[in-house]
């Protein structure tokens, strides 16, 4: 955590221009009541200099990110900041990235408390980035003096593509039915079997004709549907053209996740088969986000 740096504010401009002409009239005249106002206001400069001080200082900070980032999307996540002081609170806070600035305000944060303020986040481009420090602004107590505290916190991350529509669908894998169909109650898939009903199957998989007549509950026992794989195909472009055939690459697979596809992805260098799950999703998004840029 580096020493905080210090500037003075519009309204403490404005103060300053005050407190030199109540001195200047002070020391022309040499009323008393003027010393007096002048003192008033010089306390002013210390109260606002010593409190602020103190208010910045035992802040510790982190990021809470949420887990897929998207170029040219605002990203939702927060900020954690913790008071680590025994007995004086923070006020007046207000929280940032320092390469991404979204200024947050901080609730008043009690002695010994950790705050969690919901943040923004927005990246023009996709690929890896390098997150440094987070900023922590005050102005309190009287707006004299802006205060920022750097707050070391190295991060790597790495920002997915920007999805964006394809006019055409993805290519259906050839072999997307040779899976094998795994039985499971349900009214959905092809009937496999009848058989007597468990605890816990629930009500609307009973075949009610067939229980009628034997006299007992008998539960359907169907095939689920092999999912559909599909196969997302990158173009080798170049230039601008090459970010937008990533972009919609990416938009693709967010698409075919969405629907519960199987989703192969296909470059003229590599190829990975088609497999489901968030994890190999975002393995596949992590790979288009990583690739190269080329020049046109």
């Amino acid at each position: 955590m580096s020493a905080p740096s210090t500037s003075l504010t519009p309204q403490g401009w404005a103060w300053l221009a005050l407190s030199l002409g109540i001195a200047i009239i002070a020391w022309s005249t040499g009323n008393n009541l003027t010393y007096l106002i002048l003192g008033a206001v010089l306390a002013t400069w210390v109260l606002d200099g010593l409190w602020g001080w103190v208010n910045l200082r035992s802040l510790e900070a982190r990021r809470e990110l949420p887990p897929e980032l998207f170029a040219r999307s605002t990203e939702r996540g927060a900020f954690l900041i913790k008071n680590t002081r025994r007995w004086i609170p923070s006020l007046g806070l207000t929280v940032h990235e320092e390469a991404h600035p979204f200024p947050t305000r901080a609730p008043p944060l009690a002695a010994g408390v950790t705050a969690r303020i919901a943040a923004r986040w927005r990246f023009e481009g996709r690929g890896p980035v390098e997150l440094t420090s987070i900023l922590i602004r005050t102005r309190f107590p009287f707006g004299l003096w802006e205060r920022c505290r750097k707050i070391s916190a190295p991060l790597e991350i790495v920002v997915f593509p920007a999805p964006r529509g394809h006019p055409s669908p993805p290519t259906i894998d050839p072999e997307g039915g040779d899976g094998a169909a795994v039985d499971r109650p349900g009214p959905t898939g092809d009937l496999t079997d009848l058989r007597n009903y468990r605890q816990g199957d629930a009500p609307r998989h009973i075949h009610w004709p067939t229980s009628a007549r034997v006299g007992r509950p008998i539960v359907v026992q169907r095939s689920e549907p092999h999912p559909t794989r599909v196969i997302v195909v990158v173009r080798d472009l170049s230039g601008q053209a090459w970010e937008t055939e990533i972009s919609r690459a990416c938009g693709e697979i967010v698409d075919a996740a969405r629907r519960g596809h199987q989703i192969g992805l296909r470059l003229a260098e590599r190829y990975f088969p088609p497999s489901q799950g968030a994890s190999y999703r975002r393995s596949l998004l992590d790979h288009l986000a990583r690739l190269p840029r080329r020049a046109p």
